[in-house]
């Protein structure tokens, strides 16, 4: 039996839990390395930069996002038991997270995900400035009129 050779031509193993070994990746010139000085309001975790400041982390995703349009992603998990929140925007060099346990940070979320949308949408160069979650709350309050009367 021949081994399966994969889509760029490397070799695969027959048996689907044998991985082939991953190359370390470049760590990034601008994310400070172990034993260097973080800025404040920043935690080193190994598998990103945890940062405490809503404004900055919103900030830097958003620079990260226009740096690289093409890789940058965004993700948010809940966890139900502990009643947590973890937005992460990566683009497989650096790693922006923020964690939080607030109920008010949902409008937060809300405005980010908007600010996102625009961007995608957009393009990495749109005006950002108008983007706010107010525009649907409006939205919603006009509509409650119509129907029937009573």
């Amino acid at each position: 039996r021949e081994p399966w050779t994969g889509p760029k031509g490397r070799e695969q193993s027959s048996e689907p839990w044998q991985t082939p070994p991953r190359k370390p990746t470049d760590p990034d010139e601008t994310t400070p390395q172990r034993g260097e000085a973080l800025a404040s309001g920043q935690r080193r975790r190994s598998d990103g930069v945890l940062l405490d400041s809503w404004d900055e982390f919103v900030d830097r995703s958003v620079q990260l996002f226009r740096a690289d349009p093409i890789t940058t992603r965004y993700c948010m998990k809940y966890r139900h038991c502990d009643g947590k929140l973890v937005l992460k925007v990566t683009d497989d060099r650096e790693c922006l997270k923020f964690k939080t346990d607030q109920a008010q940070d949902a409008k937060k979320m809300e405005k980010l995900n908007n600010i996102f949308f625009a961007l995608m949408t957009r393009g990495p160069d749109a005006d950002i400035s108008e983007v706010s979650g107010k525009e649907q709350a409006e939205q919603q309050q006009s509509k409650k009129g119509r129907g029937r009367r009573q």
